[in-house]
């Protein structure tokens, strides 16, 4: 038996010997301070018997062969039993204790990967660090190396440590393994499986982040749901959903096993389609009439420049909002349209609206040319050239131009297949900003020049000439129409990009913002007939005259005229 440590992994023989032959088997034992175990032949040690000794070869000695050893003989006689035996202790040299350490002592480690990933959101609480010490995770002991000394210091964090800490697991594939009895609802998400080591979770809240397995379409609402084991169905109880904003998101008051049920078919407005068709339909008859009555009075009201200009613009102000309400009602179902046809009523609405907004710029930059230029007249031809270019030509380059960048009027770039109109993505991102922001600076425009011209009016002298002062009174009905109609289309296109924007699973605000922007939009031709055409004074009692001139003579007056030509 060696006096020294035996090496670690190293072979080594251990030799009991007798000075005579005993005529015995003999065993031998490993006394540990847990156990005693005989030693025989197996994998690591091997047992050889000669006459006068016997030997062990011991192979990969580890800290399991350290102990004391026993070598025995035991010889048996008539009466009496004689125990030969001898000992001897074996130590080990075991390996070094390597320290690890890592900088900083718990990082924050981030990877990317393909797999389903699932967080559950907690607070990390960690010791602040103080000294020597660098903050530690809660429930950590840090470790530092003593200086100039051998050994090490250990400081243990309990700060915060949250005795009720959750544990997840996340299972693919079993959410179609479940049955799932709402028929309108199907699962988009794998299953997550909550736990916690401590009973007592009547406080608890998690919030989880799923990855959802197809993306979520406009308007299709989502639901947060947890594994009831008593009715063996999905139950919504407990938890809810974040909302639009975090689609994947559930916040649940309770442990279990969690998944994400969407519905099949996206949300609808109870009676929308039939307000839709009533109002447009309504509007679109108001606009007919409106442009009948302008081409009847047209010769009676257009007597000076401004007029001119004023009805020039509302005709077509009309023009464009009928063939765009045309394109609205036509493309009020897009689920029953083709591509091309959607594409092409979006291109339309896109041209006709915006060319509505800028025949209004037209009227309210030209009252206020000749606003600051003491009413200055403008030839009604050079108006016309200028109308027809900032009308038509303007609206024509801004919808080309959108739909040349977005290739060639691409689906989920230009247009949206679900609503056939514009594009929204967010702040300044789609295609919609290209309706937005020219109607934005347009009605700033409109308003800026509307304060003007109304000052310069009040501020005019009142020894004017008669011909100043029939512009005057033509300026003060332009006046009027551009101060109508700029907050009836100004405000209904502040709720049409709301409704763009925000989904229907938003709730109730959404809906309202819905029917507002369905009641202004379908009924702005009947708004535009009852204050810029019918409400005009002038326009009204030139109607009422050219209908008193084409009415047939009454009785009374055909026998007047008789007698008085009998007696002639």
């Amino acid at each position: 038996m060696p006096t020294y440590p035996v090496k670690y992994n190293s072979r080594h023989e251990l030799t009991c010997s007798t000075q005579e032959d005993l005529q015995a088997k003999p065993t031998w034992q490993l006394k540990r301070t847990d156990n005693i175990f005989e030693i025989t032949n197996g994998t690591e040690s091997n047992v050889i018997t000669e006459t006068l000794q016997t030997t062990i070869n011991l192979g990969k000695i580890t800290e399991l062969w350290a102990g004391e050893y026993k070598c025995t003989y035991q010889q048996n006689s008539v009466g009496s039993t004689v125990i030969h035996k001898a000992s001897a202790k074996l130590d080990v040299s075991l390996l070094p204790n390597i320290d690890f350490a890592t900088e900083p002592a718990f990082p924050h480690c981030k990877k990317k990967s393909e797999l389903q990933r699932v967080r559950v959101k907690s607070d990390d609480h960690y010791c602040p660090a103080e000294g020597d010490w660098e903050k530690t995770k809660a429930g950590f002991s840090a470790v530092l190396k003593c200086k100039n000394a051998a050994g090490q210091r250990r400081r243990k964090c309990n700060n915060g440590l949250n005795p009720d800490s959750v544990k997840t697991a996340g299972f693919k594939q079993l959410e179609k393994y479940l049955p799932n009895k709402d028929e309108d609802k199907q699962p988009n998400s794998i299953v997550v499986s909550t736990t916690t080591e401590n009973k007592e979770t009547d406080e608890i809240k998690i919030t989880i982040d799923f990855q959802l397995l197809s993306p979520r379409r406009r308007n299709v609402a989502i639901e947060c749901v947890s594994w009831d084991n008593n009715t063996r169905q999905w139950s919504k109880d407990g938890c809810f959903w974040a909302g639009p904003q975090n689609e994947g998101q559930c916040v649940c008051n309770h442990l279990s096993s969690f998944a994400i049920l969407m519905s099949r078919k996206p949300l609808e407005i109870d009676w929308i389609n039939e307000i839709t068709y009533v109002g447009l339909s309504i509007s679109i008859v108001s606009l007919i009439i409106s442009l009948v009555i302008e081409l009847i009075v047209w010769s009676a009201v257009v007597k000076t420049n401004t007029l001119y200009l004023r009805h020039t613009a509302h005709i077509n102000i009309s023009l464009c909002l009928l063939v765009a309400d045309c394109c609205f009602l036509a493309s009020s179902t897009p689920k029953k349209m083709t591509e091309i046809w959607c594409k092409t009523s979006v291109v339309l609405k896109h041209f006709c609206y915006l060319s509505m907004f800028f025949w209004m710029l037209c009227l309210s930059t030209t009252l206020l040319h000749q606003a600051i230029f003491l009413f200055h007249n403008v030839s009604k031809k050079n108006y016309l050239r200028f109308s027809l270019v900032l009308g038509y030509v303007c609206p024509f380059l801004i919808v080309a131009i959108t739909f040349l960048t977005n290739r060639a009027g691409a689906e989920e770039l230009y247009f949206s297949r679900e609503t056939c109109w514009l594009v929204y993505k967010g702040f300044l991102r789609g295609s919609i900003h290209t309706f937005l922001i020219p109607v934005g600076i347009i009605v700033f425009v409109n308003v800026f020049s509307m304060l003007v011209v109304i000052l310069k009016l009040l501020d005019h002298p009142k020894n004017t000439e008669k011909s100043h002062e029939k512009e005057k009174t033509a300026a003060k009905t332009v006046v009027r129409s551009v101060i109508l109609l700029t907050p009836i289309f100004g405000v209904t296109w502040i709720f049409g990009f709301a409704v763009t924007a925000l989904d229907l699973t938003f709730g109730t605000i959404a809906y309202v913002i819905n029917y507002a922007f369905t009641l202004l939009n379908a009924f702005q031709g009947l708004f535009i007939l009852l204050t810029t055409c019918l409400g005009d004074k002038q326009t009204r009692e030139a109607l009422l005259n050219c209908l008193k001139r084409n009415a047939p003579a009454s009785t009374t007056d055909s026998t007047t005229k008789l007698d008085s030509t009998w007696k002639k």
